[in-house]
C-alpha cells in the first residue's frame, strides 16, 4: 500500500563555447570544447559515496526510523533480482542504504539526456559548438522543490566555468514530495479493505515516482490522498506491455467496494 511518492525538479543545461563547431586538429587542446566542460559538471553533482553534492540538499531530509525501514524491506527486491529485471551487471547508490531505499526514501539526481557534436554515422573530428543535458531530480518529504531548483541554478552556475556560456532551462512545474498519514481513519480503512479482499496483511511502502496532483489537494484543498493501485511490480510501467493481471483487477474492485462501504460507516 503506496503511502509515499517523491518529488520533481526537472531542469535542462545548455552550454555554448564557439560561435560553430571547430575542427579538433586545429583547434583542440586550445579552445574550450562544452562536451568536455559539461560532462565534468555533471560528474561533479555525485562524490565516490553516492551523495549529491548540491550544497544544503540534504538539509531537511528526515531519516527514516528502523521500524520504517524494515517495513520497507518486507517487499524489497534483493539486488540480484533488481539486476536480472534490468540487465545491469551491478548496482550503484548512495553509500548506507539498500537498494530498494534508494529508488524510494532518498533524494537523487539523474541524467535524462545527453546531446553534443557530432551524431551520424562515421567520424567527424570536430570540438562541438554546444552541449546539453536534461537532468531529473526526485526530492523526498521535507526537501521544498522550489528551493531545490533554486539550490540547482547556483550550484550549477558557480560550476561552470567563464570561459563557456551557460543557459538552465525548467521543465514543467516542480512537485514537492508527498506522505500520506499512517493512522487515518480513511487508511485504516483502506488497510482492512485489502486485507479481506486480498487476504494478506498490507505492506506500508513508498514509490520512487512523483504525483504531482497529491501535494497539490493537500495544499489547496488540506485534503489527504489513498494511493490505491493494483498493478504488480513486473506491470512494465511506462513501457512496452504494460500490462495488470485480471485477478488482481477482480480483488482490486472487491477491495475499493469495501473500502466505500468502510468509509460510509
Amino acid at each position: 500500500m503506496t503511502v509515499g511518492t517523491r518529488g520533481l525538479v526537472y531542469k535542462e543545461v545548455r552550454l555554448s563555447g564557439p560561435k560553430h563547431d571547430l575542427h579538433s586538429g586545429s583547434y583542440g587542446g586550445a579552445v574550450p570544447n562544452p562536451a568536455i566542460i559539461l560532462s565534468r559538471m555533471i560528474a561533479s553533482l555525485h562524490d565516490a559515496d553516492g551523495r549529491v553534492t548540491i550544497p544544503g540538499y540534504y538539509d531537511r531530509v528526515v531519516n527514516l526510523s528502523p521500524a520504517e525501514r524494515q517495513e520497507l524491506g518486507k517487499v524489497a527486491k534483493s539486488d540480484a533480482g533488481l539486476m536480472e529485471e534490468t540487465g545491469v551487471g551491478g548496482v550503484v547508490g548512495e553509500t548506507g542504504y539498500t537498494s530498494e531505499e534508494r529508488r524510494t526514501i532518498r533524494p537523487t539526481i539523474e541524467v535524462n539526456g545527453l546531446t553534443s557534436g557530432f551524431q551520424g554515422e562515421g567520424a567527424n573530428t570536430i570540438i562541438p559548438a554546444r552541449a546539453s543535458a536534461k537532468i531529473s531530480m526526485r526530492l523526498v518529504p521535507n526537501q521544498p522543490a522550489a528551493e531545490i531548483s533554486r539550490m540547482f541554478d547556483e550550484t550549477i552556475r558557480q560550476r561552470c566555468p567563464s570561459n563557456v556560456k551557460c543557459e538552465i532551462l525548467t521543465h514543467g512545474t516542480a512537485a514537492d514530495a508527498y506522505m500520506a498519514p499512517f493512522d487515518s481513519q480513511p487508511m485504516n480503512a483502506a488497510r482492512r479493505s485489502l486485507r479481506e479482499a486480498f487476504e494478506r496483511e498490507p505492506v506500508f511502502v513508498r514509490e520512487g515516482g512523483t504525483l504531482p496532483i497529491l501535494p497539490m489537494f493537500k495544499r489547496v484543498l488540506g485534503a489527504d490522498s489513498l494511493m490505491l493501485g493494483f498493478a504488480g511490480p513486473t506491470c512494465n510501467a511506462h513501457g512496452p506491455n504494460e500490462k495488470v493481471r485480471i485477478p488482481d483487477l477482480d480483488r482490486g474492485a472487491e477491495a475499493i467496494a469495501r473500502l466505500f462501504g468502510y468509509l460510509a460507516g
